[in-house]
């Protein structure tokens, strides 16, 4: 009884599952969800046995030989998945061509973290950034002041075209990040922003 409860737990972090099951471009993210809910099943299906089982009666696994053939044929579909998954993330993902690279500044998104830890830009001007998520999760990019807002799979480059007044901007992954805080520092995966005249 204890285990149903213990699943049944568990089941509440279904908004985490559903993100993860939405985000098929990611391998890691996709595949740990959908890992996530089979665990649930065989959860679910393991301790309704057990019950049934103390009762006396006998189970499906009994007449049937076994689960084996069910946990080795969910151990393939999970293969799957995640080769499918893969070949997703690399067929539709997005890359920045050299031409139009050219001139636009660097932001690289690296071990749930901003590589540079702070970004300058000319105030007042036409500015553009070639963002790159280099981590096997899909972030975000956000400016909220400057109505940036751009999310990347893993290995998706983009370019992020802005103009910003003078002044000290706080630039977010809203997926990892707490966007509460101002302090890049303190926020978690955030980075700093700097228009200079």
């Amino acid at each position: 009884m204890l285990g149903v409860v213990v699943t049944l737990v568990l089941m509440l972090a279904g908004i985490w599952i559903a993100f993860g099951l939405a985000l098929i471009a990611s391998p890691v993210e996709f595949t740990t969800a959908l890992a996530f809910v089979l665990g649930i099943v065989f959860s679910l299906a393991g301790n309704t046995m057990a019950f049934v089982r103390r009762r006396g009666r006998p189970t499906p696994e009994a007449a049937s030989g076994g689960l084996r053939p069910v946990v080795v044929g969910t151990a393939a579909a999970l293969g799957v998945a995640v080769i499918i998954s893969s070949a997703i993330a690399v067929t539709t993902g997005t890359s920045v061509d050299a031409a139009d690279a050219v001139g636009a500044q660097a932001v690289t998104m690296r071990g749930m973290a901003f590589t540079e830890t702070e970004i300058v830009v000319p105030a007042e001007e036409p500015a553009r950034l070639l963002v790159s998520n280099a981590d096997p999760f899909v972030h975000d990019i956000v400016i909220r002041e400057l109505d940036v807002d751009a999310a990347l799979s893993p290995g998706d480059e983009v370019i992020v075209e802005l103009t910003a007044p003078a002044g000290s901007y706080t630039v977010y992954c809203t997926l990892h990040s707490d966007t509460s805080v101002a302090d890049p520092a303190a926020a978690g995966m955030a980075t700093r922003l700097d228009a200079v005249r």
